[in-house]
Parts: C-alpha cells; structure tokens; sequence
C-alpha cells in the first residue's frame, strides 16, 4: 500500500481520510436542485453564487459560497453577465435652465431613508418601431425604488409625477444628471416648495450619478436585453412587476442579504 500511494503522490493521511470521508455527489445533485428552485421565478435568474449561498443559509442549507460556485459551474446555473454597451440616452441639451451645485460629490451613503435620493431617465427599445422612457427616483439609503414612470415620450410630465409623490419627504437631496428636465423652472421650484435640495453631476459624467446608472442596467438585463415587447402596455406590465420585484424580494448583500423594503423596514423599527 505504501509503495502505491507514494507512486500516485497521495499522502496517507489523505488517502485514510478520502476513505472515511468520500466525496458526497449526491449532497451535491441535492443543493444543485435547490439552487434550480432558487434561481427558477421571474427575474431571479440572475441571481449570482454569493446571493444563492444566502438564499440556501435562509432554507437551512450551511454550504460555503466557495462549493456553491463549484456546483453551479459544474451544473451550468451561473448567470451571464449583460455587458452590452449601447449609446446611452441623453437629455442634456446644453445650458437651458439652472445648473445645480453638485451636493452629493459620490458620497452615495445615506444614513436613513429619504436623505438623498438619485433619479435619471433611460430610453428602451420595446421593438423595431417604437421606444418607451423610463425615470425613476433611487433611495440611496436602501437603494428602494420610492417613485417611477414610464412613457411613450420624454416630455416634462414623465419627470414631474413620479417627483410630486415624493412632497412628504422635506429635505431630502434630489440628485440628477444635467438633463433638460431638472434645469426647468417647473422642476426647480417644485423641490424648493417640497423643502428639497437639488444636486447635480457634472456634464458628461456618468459616475457621478452611478447608483441610478446601476438600477437601470439591472432593470434592462432582466427585462430588456435579448427581448422585444409587442406594445408599450405589455412593456409596462413587466416593469411594474419587475420594480415590484426589485424593491420587495431581490436580496442585497449589503443589506444583509435582505430587499430594499425588508432593509428599510427592519432598521427603522429598530431605531423606533
């Protein structure tokens, strides 16, 4: 036995404890199926390793994220990253209006909830012949959804109705990009009467706004890349279900591997 391990290279220590301790394939095909189950609703296809260890530690299931990368690799289940680079859809049409300090700087921490709130508009390409807009206003504490809307054209009112459901949340940061929308007199002196101040990025600076930038790639790798809508209503649909989604049941790893509205709700009790 001792010149045979030591033709294979195998200690043996090892080869003892191989014996006791052979490797559990099953356990394996087990987690793979739970891993299945995990990743089979609407939009959590995405899911990574690192949010799939959380889910199976919340069903029991103490396996190490180092195995469960492992075991989706070897099953096919890790996701696909959506890197397309498309022309991104710019409202900035020069010095119109008002440009806003930039208050936020990049600090996009938040010490509770409606602090500092990022809001942008995003152009989708439902089919061959037609486009939606989308804005939407990010709470940075959680990075909850707390408003959004979608249209057929990017005019004033896709910006303003979501902005008026936030006029309970006096002093909050409104930040945005310098497009059209957020220089006009009727967006600046909403925020004043709402009590709010508003931030800006500066020009042709992405990174300055990353965490709405963040939300829409989400948003789009879900329900957007590699797909077409047959009309706006079906499009609207799937946004409504996905923000739902996004806001109530997609877990963070940085929120503890909670939802933005669990995140939000646990810490706010607690303090009370």
């Amino acid at each position: 036995m001792a010149d045979l391990l030591a033709l294979i290279g195998l200690k043996r220590s090892t080869y003892y404890y191989l014996e006791a301790h052979p490797l559990n394939t099953s356990s394996d095909n087990k987690i793979a199926d739970v891993i299945r189950q995990i990743k089979s609703p609407q939009f959590q296809t995405e899911y990574g390793y690192r949010r799939v260890t959380t889910l199976l530690h919340d069903q029991g299931y103490l396996v190490n994220h180092k195995r469960v990368l492992r075991i989706m690799r070897q099953n096919a289940l890790l996701s696909t990253t959506y890197n397309t680079r498309k022309r991104r859809y710019n409202s900035y049409r020069g010095t119109v209006g008002r440009i806003a300090e930039r208050v936020i700087k990049r600090d996009f921490q938040a010490d509770a909830p409606y602090q500092k709130i990022v809001t942008d508009v995003t152009e989708i390409q439902l089919n061959d012949h037609s486009k939606a807009y989308l804005t939407a206003f990010v709470d940075l504490y959680a990075g909850e959804v707390l408003s959004y809307h979608l249209a057929k054209t990017p005019t004033m009112s896709l910006v303003m109705r979501p902005l008026k459901s936030l006029s309970k949340h006096r002093g909050a940061i409104i930040h945005s990009d310098q497009g059209f929308h957020y220089q006009t007199p009727m967006f600046i002196n909403t925020l004043k009467d709402f009590g709010m101040t508003q931030s800006m990025s500066r020009k042709s600076t992405p990174v300055d706004n990353a965490p709405i930038e963040s939300f829409f790639h989400i948003l789009k790798a879900n329900i957007v890349h590699h797909k077409q809508y047959e009309s706006f209503h079906d499009f609207k649909v799937v946004v409504d279900d996905f923000i739902n989604y996004y806001n109530n049941h997609r877990i963070k790893q940085k929120l503890n591997g909670l939802s933005p509205v669990q995140y939000r709700q646990l810490t706010t009790e607690s303090v009370s």
